[in-house]
């Protein structure tokens, strides 16, 4: 496991990928106004049912990878950092990703 640490863009780039893109979203919503800001969460693709309800499926996918707080985002990050590599390590690149969107979008 020390050696999935270190090198970890080897051998777990789905969720090395994963992280980079929740980290530069997290960005980008905090320089649009901030990750706790309502319109800018809208904006970003937050669940809204209305939303969804009215044809913005994409609305199923996108709220993966917002984050409210810093909190939200280091504690997420920590977790999917360790159970990614876990998980991406035991089930292979592709399944890692089925497994991370369908349990993300189920739950």
């Amino acid at each position: 496991m020390l050696t999935d640490l270190k090198n970890g863009w080897r051998t777990a780039p789905v969720t090395t990928i994963i992280l980079a893109a929740t980290v530069i979203v997290y960005i980008l919503m905090t320089l649009a106004g901030g990750s706790t800001n309502n319109q800018v969460l809208y904006e970003f693709g937050a669940k809204w049912t209305p939303a969804i309800q009215a044809g913005q499926y994409w609305r199923l996918i996108t709220p993966i990878f917002l984050h409210i707080g810093l909190t939200h985002l280091v504690m997420n990050g920590i977790t999917l950092y360790f159970l990614g590599i876990y998980i991406e390590s035991l089930f292979g690149h592709w399944r890692m990703v089925v497994i991370y969107f369908v349990s993300a979008i189920v739950g």
